[in-house]
């Protein structure tokens, strides 16, 4: 799975992108007891919260027309399903943050996370847009 977001940032200025949301998941308990009637089995149904998301913060500074350094915030959760439907999913989480130096236009491998069946890797390019308001 590849997935990817553009922030625009000026000059020394934060500049954040988020996108989450909640996931609510049914769990369903069956439970039998005995009445003098016989067995008398009941069903109860609940909904689960669970979070997901992503966040990416920026703050660039141009040190010339090939260098720039930028610190950076980048964090991600997500649920997965679990194999047991009786048990609750399997959640993840990364959280980067760190400064970097780059030239513009060249990506950089910022990050990196290994689960069990999964690697993760936080690749990070920028570019110089030289504009009067850029340069604000």
């Amino acid at each position: 799975m590849v997935s990817g977001a553009k922030v625009a940032a000026r000059h020394n200025r934060e500049s954040k992108a988020e996108n989450k949301d909640t996931f609510y998941l049914k769990k369903e308990s069956t439970s039998t007891r005995a009445t003098p009637q016989g067995p008398q089995t009941t069903t109860d149904v609940r909904f689960d919260a669970y979070n997901a998301g992503v966040t990416f913060t920026v703050v660039p500074a141009v040190k010339s027309e090939t260098l720039m350094s930028f610190f950076f915030a980048y964090s991600e959760s997500g649920v997965l399903p679990s194999e047991d439907k009786t048990a609750p999913p399997n959640t993840f989480s990364y959280q980067w943050e760190s400064s970097v130096t780059a030239e513009p236009g060249k990506p950089i491998i910022a990050g990196a996370a290994q689960g069990r069946d999964t690697t993760t890797f936080l690749i990070l390019t920028a570019a110089i847009q030289n504009t009067p308001a850029a340069q604000q």
